[in-house]
């Protein structure tokens, strides 16, 4: 059956440090908006980074809320598991099987092209073996670190925002979360 995930990729945070600093500004509006509350939890089933619980306004950030629903609602989703907001500052992996797509686009000339050597770089990368993490495109000739090659369905990050099984989110609010990010970005939802 899976859960349904949200996630917000950044492609253009390079490092650890820029990442931490973005992600802390992110969660502190987030906090500020009462749409997470202000501490760590466990509802992101031990997934790596930090998970938060969803605060007492986390509906502003959702579409379709019905008032008369919310009660039922919130009771429903404290009982999922996983049900919270995951922030990946650091190298990672951010997917759901949503067409599980075989394709990445390059970020220096937009062309879409076959996955090629995305995993077979994207792994020793993630797992620290290998500090670049570049991919050359076919296309232009030029070599992107692999968090910045974008797909539809997840990849590789620096940064990263995971909202686990929440009701869909606004047009609004993803418009305001890319603004506040301030880079491009791959929004993407789905079955994990």
């Amino acid at each position: 059956m899976g859960d349904y995930n949200q996630a917000f990729i950044d492609h253009e945070v390079a490092s650890e440090e820029q990442a931490r600093a973005l992600a802390d500004a992110i969660v502190a509006w987030l906090v500020d908006e009462r749409i997470i509350e202000n501490r760590h939890c466990d509802r992101c089933n031990g997934a790596e980074g930090e998970c938060y619980p969803a605060g007492p306004g986390f509906t502003k950030a959702c579409t379709d809320v019905e008032p008369e629903k919310f009660d039922y609602f919130r009771e429903q989703f404290e009982s999922l598991s996983p049900n919270g907001l995951r922030v990946v500052a650091t190298r990672g992996l951010v997917m759901n099987d949503q067409g599980c797509e075989d394709s990445i686009t390059c970020p220096r000339c937009g062309t879409v092209s076959s996955m090629g050597d995305y995993w077979n770089v994207g792994g020793p990368w993630y797992m620290r073996e290998e500090e670049a993490g570049l991919i050359g495109c076919a296309h232009c000739s030029q070599a992107s670190p692999i968090w910045q090659w974008a797909r539809p369905d997840g990849g590789f990050v620096m940064l990263a925002f995971e909202f686990w099984n929440w009701w869909p989110l606004s047009e609004e609010f993803i418009a305001e979360f890319g603004r506040r990010l301030g880079h491009r970005y791959t929004f993407f939802s789905g079955k994990s």
